[in-house]
């Protein structure tokens, strides 16, 4: 009984991670740092795919972090007719010393290899022509201001991103 109340709450939490991006009209944003994250039972990923109608998936199901299905999911549901980038994801590189163990690096190999694994497909993503998806990288320093860079590197993007839908806008009113 403890471990179907488990597997519920794990597909409960899923089905909130992907339906916000279901819910997504403009634009998915993914702020990716060094930990590859919890991994739901591959029961739990199949259901909520299934539920999901996502009957073309072709992505693993199997020892995957709710972070990676999240970015595979949003890449999966990008369009190829709509040449407006509509997933930015930002890869975080943190600088300097005495960074939090909350930021730091997962120590356990397996999830550093998953983790190195899903970098170099978010990668395979920027260069995909067929996708909407911008993939940019940023160093931070948590001592110094490291952050005003990125702030503004995300506020070209996104104007750049939302520019069309406010052009439309605009000669509606017009």
């Amino acid at each position: 009984a403890e471990e179907k109340t488990v597997l519920e709450a794990n597909k409960k939490v899923l089905n909130v991670c992907l339906g916000e991006i279901d819910a997504c009209d403009h634009c998915v944003i993914v702020l990716l740092g060094d930990r590859y994250g919890f991994e739901p039972e591959e029961q739990v990923v199949s259901d909520v795919l299934a539920e999901r109608n996502a009957l073309s998936w072709n992505h693993p199901v199997k020892d995957i972090s709710i972070t990676e299905l999240e970015i595979r999911y949003g890449a999966w549901k990008q369009t190829e007719s709509d040449p407006t980038p509509k997933m930015l994801i930002y890869m975080r590189e943190l600088q300097g010393e005495d960074i939090p163990p909350e930021y730091q690096v997962d120590t356990e190999s397996e999830k550093k290899e998953k983790m190195s694994r899903l970098k170099a497909y978010v990668k395979t993503l920027a260069q995909n022509s067929n996708k909407n998806i911008i993939v940019r990288n940023y160093r931070v320093n948590l001592k110094r201001d490291g952050l005003k860079e990125f702030s503004e590197m995300m506020k070209e993007d996104l104007t750049e991103m939302l520019k069309p839908e406010w052009e439309k806008l605009w000669t509606m009113t017009d």
